[in-house]
């Protein structure tokens, strides 16, 4: 599921905060598949078959699970070029949790930004994203089963907000 609309771009001098507060009941243990975030690719193939994770090639940052571990990541790109975090925090199983980032360019001659990803208000490590060649993105969330039982996807909230 996503918006309609590109709406957002990460751009110099126009910092971005996301959150989302979001729970994913796993039908079976270890197996859903899942993203939100923003992304210019967004669609079915944003999040890959068997565990793959996020498409090979996007503009965005997403936080994303795969089967076979409660663990979760958290991946910036643009294009080709991907910043992953593979261990950005766990899920417990129909559990709400608050995750977000923070784009950060304050001047409008900056040539990169910063993304700082938060689980639950905690920091974590901070990605450096080129901004030559990204596109406006748009809100993407989904889930994915291996196909042993259903998963959910919940979401409470969103919010993003942009310097204009």
């Amino acid at each position: 599921m996503s918006t309609t609309q590109e709406q957002w771009k990460f751009a110099a001098g126009k910092s971005l905060w996301f959150e989302a507060r979001i729970a994913i009941t796993q039908g079976a243990v270890n197996k859903a598949n899942w993203i939100v975030g923003l992304t210019d690719a967004a669609g079915a193939d944003m999040l890959l078959d068997d565990g793959g994770g996020p498409a090979a090639s996007y503009d965005g940052a997403v936080f994303f699970g795969t089967e076979g571990a409660l663990t979760f990541g958290f991946e910036t790109s643009n294009a080709g070029t991907q910043s992953t975090t593979a261990s950005a925090g766990t899920i417990v199983s129909g559990t709400m949790i608050r995750l977000g980032f923070w784009f950060n360019s304050e001047s409008s001659s900056d040539t990169t930004g910063t993304i700082t990803p938060y689980v639950d208000g905690v920091a974590g490590t901070a990605h450096t994203i080129t901004l030559a060649g990204l596109e406006e993105m748009e809100f993407t969330i989904g889930v994915k089963s291996d196909g042993s039982a259903e998963e959910a996807f919940s979401i409470d909230y969103l919010k993003i907000v942009q310097i204009r």
